[in-house]
């Protein structure tokens, strides 16, 4: 129960092979997989505390089951090393650890961390490697805790996957610790991985930001490689020629641009319309909202931190290698009983029935307890079946959720949308009920529309801007004022001018509430000057990040501003 109360810091769950072809033919035949792992945690362990013992006899019993501790003698910091080990000729060998260390800081609560490393080895040359690392504070401490741990990867995992004798995979994906960059050649590798059913860990792909000669990241890849080390592999594009092939071969709704990452989850199926929900997309503009930290934070906590139920049999721990060490001494204990019972009812003697009803009701208790094992190991599968239930319905809940927007727009569509919208709030009402998704006005905006003189032409050409051009570009992280001024007669305010800033009477104004959250109006879409003037427009707006929507606060002449007051 090293857990109870903790933080789990990071995870990670590898399967590892020895690079044969890599290891000089002289070193071959002594080569030890599972002594070359130890001796990656003697290598951390004695750098890092230098009260521990570093000659090898004492880790190559460590590496057989046994303990190794730091100097009672030290003061500000104590180690504890725990290792069990499951030899087996007929079924998988187990062998775990697990590591306290105790560290403190003046006035503040000393932190307990715990990292548990488990090996479940196939043959001499294939093994799979697990990770957990968990840190809490000093229970009863009375005074302030020490400061978040930041993101970084355990040494031991980041040595072992720069081993050139191993060969670190999660599913058919190598994994790695650098970012990738991708070139356009490998695009169709890239997109056929994607939807590779043998692939077990996430692909994370940065798009470039535009306008930046391609070779600008809202995030930097290195970083994002960090935190979700061993548990995704990070793909970034920095090229014209890659954003195009990716354009071309990846399905709508599966797209990357704009400055965006995208979270490209296992057993990708192109052909199911809820899949897409399942990748969770985070533009340039969220990124630039939340921080790259922010951000860091969210992909650390769902890729290198999260357990689900399916993934939690993967990791070896001391438990585990001790359960297993149990159930095969029941197995040997029942095999005996079952030999000493067949050779008693061979026999004959007067103490016969009383023996076969004590080695009955032993049989009995040894079975149980098998059967209860395999009870929660089929518990833990059907807990891990639910897990991947749960994460669908998610998806098609999302997936309905927005038919069912659509199925409300084709609805007025069809049945309520008598005559072509010839007054403004007729037309603002068929842009909100046929974009529900992705357009919204606030009451205020609604009773603008009342007023607005503007030719009912304009204005659902203005909406029709908004509700496309201008969503798209802020949901893809594009420069709104490029996509609209490029592409439309229209031109696009992302705020007013210095006078007008300086002024709060102003600038409240452009103040207004949605969903009981207050939003800037301040950016806006404008075509023409003068208020009168049937062809001349302005819509004042917001994207609000929680709904993903475009808002809508006012439409029709200016806002009071500096120069209209100045006039007056």
């Amino acid at each position: 129960m090293a857990e109870m109360n903790a933080t789990l810091f990071y995870k990670a769950c590898i399967d590892v092979s020895s690079n044969l072809g890599a290891i000089p033919a002289q070193d071959l035949e002594k080569f030890d997989p599972f002594w070359r792992v130890v001796l990656k945690l003697r290598a951390w362990a004695t750098h890092k505390y230098d009260d521990i013992p570093q000659d090898f006899q004492t880790w190559s019993k460590f590496k057989s089951g046994s303990n190794i501790g730091s100097s009672p003698d030290s003061i500000k910091s104590s180690f504890f090393a725990k290792s069990a080990d499951f030899q087996s000729d007929a079924r998988e060998s187990l062998w775990s650890c697990r590591i306290s260390e105790r560290s403190t800081e003046r006035d503040r609560a000393p932190r307990i961390w715990t990292s548990e490393y488990g090996l479940r080895f196939w043959d001499d040359h294939n093994f799979q490697f697990s990770c957990m690392i968990f840190y809490s504070d000093e229970p009863g401490f009375i005074g302030d805790c020490q400061d978040p741990p930041g993101i970084s990867v355990p040494t031991v995992v980041r040595d072992l996957l720069r081993d050139p004798y191993f060969i670190c995979k999660s599913g058919s994906v190598r994994l790695g610790i650098e970012p990738r960059r991708l070139i356009a050649e490998e695009v169709p590798d890239f997109v056929e991985a994607l939807q590779d059913s043998a692939r077990e860990c996430p692909l994370v792909f940065i798009s470039p930001l535009p306008g930046t000669e391609w070779v600008s990241l809202a995030i930097a890849q290195a970083r994002v490689a960090e935190a979700v080390a061993a548990n995704a592999v990070v793909y970034y594009g920095d090229s014209a020629s890659v954003m195009a092939k990716m354009g071309d071969l990846l399905p709508e709704g599966y797209k990357v641009y704009g400055g965006a990452l995208r979270i490209f989850m296992p057993k990708v199926d192109f052909q199911d319309p809820a899949d897409q929900y399942r990748h969770r997309y985070i533009s340039a503009a969220q990124v630039k909202e939340r921080g790259q930290d922010g951000v860091l934070g969210i992909l650390r906590r769902a890729l290198a931190q999260d357990i689900r139920f399916f993934e939690s049999k993967k990791f070896v721990r001391v438990e585990t290698v001790e359960t297993e060490r149990r159930n095969d001494s029941h197995r040997l204990r029942l095999a005996q009983l079952n030999e000493k019972t067949e050779r008693l009812q061979a026999s004959e003697g007067d103490t016969q029935d009383a023996l076969e009803m004590v080695e009955t009701e032993e049989e009995k208790r040894l079975e149980a307890e098998l059967e209860l094992s395999l009870c929660q190991d089929e518990l833990q599968e059907l807990k891990g079946r639910l897990s991947v239930a749960l994460s669908r319905i998610d998806a098609e809940e999302a997936f309905h959720r927005q038919a069912r927007d659509k199925l409300v727009a084709l609805d007025f569509i069809r049945n309520r949308l008598r005559d072509y919208p010839g007054e403004a709030d007729s037309v603002g009402l068929f842009f909100e009920a046929v974009f529900k998704d992705q357009l919204a006005f606030t009451d205020r905006g609604r009773r603008s529309l009342v007023d607005c003189t503007t030719d009912p032409a304009v204005l659902w050409r203005a909406l029709w801007v908004i509700s496309h051009t201008v969503y798209d570009a802020y949901a893809q992280g594009l420069s709104v004022d490029d996509a609209v001024n490029n592409s439309t007669n229209f031109q696009y305010a992302h705020t007013e001018g210095k006078q007008t800033k300086k002024d709060q009477k102003l600038m409240d104004l452009r103040k207004d509430t949605f969903e009981g959250r207050e939003i800037d109006i301040s950016a806006h879409l404008k075509i023409g000057n003068k208020d009168n003037d049937p062809k001349s427009i302005r819509i004042y707006h917001c994207f609000d990040a929680e709904s993903q929507k475009i808002v809508i606060g006012f439409c029709g002449g200016h806002l009071e501003n500096y120069s209209s007051r100045k006039i007056k």
